[in-house]
């Protein structure tokens, strides 16, 4: 295979130039293309692989720290579940029409501290509802 890449005319017209090169600068040349190749393989190569090894160590540990997380909270989220399904005073703050529902997301996020972004009905007994800097953990729980 290198014979047929050396019988190219371009190829043996740059190895004519390089042997005419003097012994210095025939050296520099060889010098300058292996830093070259160097940073080709650390640019193109290992830099790119170790920032992927880097993200996907981060989004291990996250995933490791919410299961963990989940798992600590685990009686206190299926408490909360069935406290809420179990609750008659649930039918008491359920609303009468659309107004009603946003109204009762507004009190009721006044309540918990949270601000609305915005929010906008979804059909006839739901709306949608953006929130602004809000913690994951206070929407949880």
């Amino acid at each position: 295979m290198l014979s047929r890449i050396k019988d190219q005319p371009a190829v043996g017209k740059l190895i004519a130039q390089y042997d005419q090169l003097p012994r210095r600068d025939q050296q520099a040349l060889v010098v300058l293309a292996i830093a070259v190749f160097l940073g080709i393989l650390y640019f193109a190569v290992w830099r790119p692989a170790a920032v992927f090894h880097d993200q996907a160590e981060s989004a291990r540990n996250n995933a490791g720290e919410l299961l963990a997380w989940m798992q600590a909270n685990e009686q206190t989220i299926q408490r909360l579940g069935n406290a809420g399904g179990a609750s008659t005073s649930a039918s008491a703050d359920k609303p009468a029409d659309g107004r009603a529902l946003m109204a009762l997301v507004t009190r009721s996020a006044g309540e918990a501290g949270l601000s609305l972004q915005r929010f906008e009905p979804s059909g006839e007994d739901a709306i949608r509802v953006w929130l602004e800097n809000a913690p994951f953990a206070a929407m949880v729980l």
